[in-house]
């Protein structure tokens, strides 16, 4: 976006491909105060199932360019590391049935509480996503 042009808002984050990171596109946001200490916003990726977030806030005032975006590591509720984020969960519920390919489409949306919840479209499971410290 034209920077301080009428009618142009500025980017809260960024994304791109690398030689690493292929990326599609971002399938949902979630901005979920009761959910998170540290983190602002949350993102989903479409193909990877990875979970994105920034701890920057937006501000208008003070812009800087986008805020630096980081890759949120995702652990189940017995504190077992998703290496695949969020496509992990598609082969806990499906198993053999996915056939090897477990994209789920991940959906970010916010419960009526205002906390985090992704729904994976693939399973129609819905989780709630909430931010732990690691120590």
């Amino acid at each position: 976006a034209p920077y301080n042009e009428p009618g142009y808002e500025q980017p809260w984050i960024q994304f791109g491909r690398t030689a690493t990171d292929y990326f599609y596109a971002i399938s949902g946001f979630a901005v979920a105060y009761p959910s998170f200490d540290k983190l602002e916003m949350i993102w989903s990726e479409f193909n990877t199932g990875l979970i994105m977030g920034t701890t920057q806030p937006f501000n208008v005032e003070n812009y800087n360019g986008p805020a630096t975006g980081y890759k949120i590591r995702l652990y189940d509720t017995e504190g077992n590391y998703l290496e695949n984020g969020i496509n992990a969960l598609v082969s806990d519920v499906l198993g053999e049935e996915a056939e090897g390919y477990f994209r789920g489409d991940p959906r970010l949306f916010h419960y009526p509480d205002g906390t985090a919840g992704v729904f994976i479209e693939r399973t129609g499971t819905f989780y709630r996503l909430t931010e732990i410290e690691i120590s």
